[in-house]
């Protein structure tokens, strides 16, 4: 009979069932997440709305970005869309604290809930767990099986190469110190992505200068150089203001005579806020 295998072969075989069973674990994720595009546009859209109805609560609750149930149209909603039907990859938002830049990426999901060119993963990058883990876990909760951060850029990589419609990342509100959503952010604008893959980000306008530029500001940084789309969010317009102040009025709060006038009545936060 053959002899026993030595304490040394017997780790070099575990060794290698686990690579092998990682092997086929990568591809069960792509397989279930990426055969069918129900499948993932489904789950992409769950996970959104989940995220989004966590962030959003009553007038009276500031610690909540969002208001139940008012929502009005910006302009740069528009844009965005038209811009990813270009076939744009990489858009950045950026403005003053305030403005409504995450509201603009909030409006985008929900406005593209029923389409069938795209699906929108809102992500919260002041939430600190980066981009990459954040797909893990929505893939995770999807499959109700632990998904690694590597595996969850295995399957959005071949996504980004496949037909069917787009999966966009709306990352809202990249910090100063959020180095790891910045360099995930040069990985997934990189040419090893399709153009399946799009990336909606939303930054203050002193963090999208940074993001845009080399440390010193002589160049374009790297992020600079792929940003195929830059919209620049500012105060309410004039029809803004007027939509705004239309769905204040649903909730039975009206605007006095003269208030379009009150340059701080166009920031959105101060409206919700009054």
């Amino acid at each position: 009979s053959p002899a026993a295998p030595s304490e040394e072969e017997f780790a070099k075989v575990v060794a290698a069932a686990g690579r092998v069973a990682a092997g086929t674990l990568k591809e069960a994720v792509s397989t279930l997440m990426g055969s069918e595009r129900a499948v993932w546009t489904q789950a992409v859209r769950a996970a959104s709305g989940a995220h989004l109805a966590e962030l959003t609560g009553d007038w009276d609750d500031p610690s909540r970005p969002f208001v139940r149930d008012f929502l009005f149209p910006r302009k740069a909603t528009f844009a965005v869309l038209g811009a990813l039907a270009e076939g744009r990859r990489f858009l950045l938002i950026h403005g003053a604290p305030l403005v409504g830049k995450s509201c603009v990426l909030r409006e985008r999901a929900v406005r593209s809930a029923h389409s069938d060119d795209m699906a929108v993963l809102f992500i919260d990058a002041d939430e600190g767990r980066g981009v990459l883990q954040a797909l893990a876990d929505l893939l995770a909760s999807a499959l109700s099986w632990p998904v690694t951060t590597g595996e969850a850029r295995h399957w959005l990589r071949q996504l980004s190469h496949a037909d069917g419609p787009a999966l966009v990342l709306a990352i809202d509100g990249i910090g100063p110190a959020h180095d790891l959503a910045r360099r995930e952010l040069e990985d997934l604008s990189s040419a090893i992505f399709g153009p399946r893959l799009r990336l909606i980000v939303t930054a203050d306008e002193a963090v999208a200068t940074r993001l845009m530029q080399t440390p010193g500001g002589r160049q374009a940084s790297s992020i600079g150089r792929r940003v195929d789309g830059s919209i620049d969010l500012g105060l309410l317009d004039d029809e803004e203001f007027e939509q705004a102040a239309g769905a204040l009025w649903d909730h039975r709060m009206g605007l006095q005579h003269g208030a379009a006038t009150a340059s701080e009545l166009r920031v959105p936060w101060v409206l919700r806020a009054l």
